[in-house]
């Protein structure tokens, strides 16, 4: 994994990578070639990351593509693209934050839930934004499976009432192999719908300006996070003190 060590100036062909086809010379007659990927995609992996994911060379979407992996301070989330990861001079496209199953989203809803909702709150700087539990399901509380003697209704609640109000979706998987491949995948799909040519971009409204949200679409959904909010307190305050958590092994 190659350091990176300040921001790319272009962003979209940070986030492309250089095209193959361009700017390579022709090799000698008689050495043996082979058919390269279209783009490289550039993924960025937070320095802070103890247990990084591993990427499979290439991947495969509306084209082909060449992973490549650069460490990086990130300002929030674990992965990122190049170009787009919010390091100074990029801009805030997508971020990207792995946890490493119910334990350690358990300590974060807890004993560190302050810091956690700052995590979040940075997040909603990006355009993409997501949470990857690595190895867990959304009912593994409710099976005692937990370091922790919180009640499970109340995490639950928490982690629900948190991606709604900051509108970060959660993807529960089953190992790290599968979150690799559902943070790569989202990466592509990023790259593939707002940076490659032909991708969509944000719709926009009569006036040309970015479309929003209806406003009784807002009422409805404060409402319903008003109410998640209230019953985790409620179910929290009501549960048993907690146990002690060990820190978590990747703090962005």
């Amino acid at each position: 994994m190659t350091t990176l060590p300040e921001a790319p100036t272009s962003h979209k062909s940070a986030a492309l990578g250089p095209n193959p086809s361009e700017g390579h010379e022709t090799p000698p007659e008689g050495t043996e070639t082979r058919i390269r990927p279209h783009r490289v995609l550039a993924v960025l992996v937070d320095n802070r990351e103890k247990r990084p994911l591993a990427f499979p060379a290439e991947t495969r979407g509306r084209q082909s593509w060449r992973v490549e992996t650069f460490t990086a301070c990130l300002p929030a989330g674990d992965y990122s693209l190049a170009g787009h990861g919010g390091r100074p001079g990029e801009a805030f496209g997508i971020a990207i934050e792995r946890k490493s199953g119910w334990n350690e989203l358990a300590g974060n809803l807890t004993a560190h839930r302050d810091r956690f909702t700052r995590e979040c709150q940075r997040l909603t700087l990006y355009r993409t934004r997501l949470i990857v539990v690595e190895g867990a399901s959304r009912d593994e509380p409710e099976m005692g499976m937990l370091r922790t003697r919180a009640d499970p209704r109340a995490l639950i609640a928490s982690i629900d009432a948190l991606s709604e109000r900051y509108q970060i979706p959660v993807v529960w998987t089953r190992d790290r192999e599968e979150a690799a491949q559902v943070i790569l995948a989202a990466l592509r799909r990023y790259v593939e719908r707002h940076l490659a040519p032909g991708g969509a971009s944000r719709p926009k409204d009569a006036h040309g300006a970015p479309a929003t949200v209806p406003a009784w679409h807002l009422a409805q959904l404060e409402t319903r996070i008003g109410n998640l909010e209230r019953i985790a307190g409620e179910l929290l305050s009501a549960s048993l003190p907690v146990a002690p958590l060990p820190e978590p092994l990747d703090v962005a």
